[in-house]
């Protein structure tokens, strides 16, 4: 038995002092920050009612199927393949447009991860509030490309966490969403958004509701101190290449 012939202490050389944050993913980073996070995030149902309910209509539900059966042979001819690869994580799209790796840009990693994770679970509950069906469900004839999750439709959580994501690097960097390096985040968050409409599992009006709710999540994580003073300010700092200069009084 190794137990019989060494001493625990023989094994003192392998422990390590502590634990570098950096070699922690960022997902597991984030879940274990947020008992302190999500409380501060999540607002009373009635708020998200007034924010995304005027998207929940018969009129909008008929637009974006039309929409989403416009051009449907070439749309999934050209954009099969990245519909696929987003299905599940998508992470790695802002890391290339940002030409940056979690051991090299941990916090910019961990400000990723906080916008997917907390974006999703909002996300998720308001999906649970408002209970609207998948398009699948309303045009069976749809075909989608990718399986129909077996949870409601509205809003998009690809959109909310993708455009939370956006928001908040943008925000960190000082730059709006319609110059600079925001244009490319804005973008990013865009296409992740439509390629779900494109696979026949999401509405317009889902990515627009998800749009909208990233904006009212990343402006309660901005009061957030730790959000704020760790995650924030240190990605501004690894991103200073991206970073719009400050204007000179």
């Amino acid at each position: 038995m190794l137990a019989a012939k060494y001493d625990v202490k023989d094994f003192d050389h392998f422990v390590p002092k502590r634990f570098d944050p950096k070699n922690l993913h960022p997902d597991l980073f984030i879940h274990a920050k947020l008992k302190d996070i999500l409380p501060a995030v999540f607002k009373d149902d009635d708020h998200y009612r007034s924010l995304l309910g005027d998207l929940l209509s018969a009129r909008l539900v008929k637009d974006d199927l039309d929409q989403a059966l416009s051009d449907r042979d070439e749309v999934l001819r050209d954009f099969g393949a990245e519909i696929r690869d987003q299905a599940d994580s998508f992470h790695h799209y802002f890391y290339n447009v940002l030409s940056l790796h979690p051991m090299t840009h941990p916090k910019t990693a961990q400000l990723i991860s906080l916008g997917t994770i907390v974006a999703g679970s909002v996300g998720m509950h308001c999906k649970l509030l408002f209970e609207r069906a998948r398009p699948v469900q309303y045009w069976p004839g749809l075909l989608p490309v990718l399986p129909t999750p077996p949870h409601p439709s509205f809003p998009s959580n690809h959109a909310t966490q993708a455009y939370t994501v956006a928001f908040l690097i943008a925000d960190a960097l000082g730059s709006p969403m319609d110059r600079g390096i925001g244009q490319y985040l804005a973008s990013l968050a865009d296409r992740i958004a439509v390629n779900r409409e494109k696979a026949g599992v999401h509405f317009w009006s889902d990515s627009e509701a998800g749009r909208r709710l990233a904006q009212d999540v990343k402006d309660q994580l901005m009061a957030i101190p730790f959000v704020r003073d760790d995650l924030l300010a240190v990605c501004c700092e690894e991103l200073a290449d991206f970073a719009t200069p400050a204007k000179s009084s």
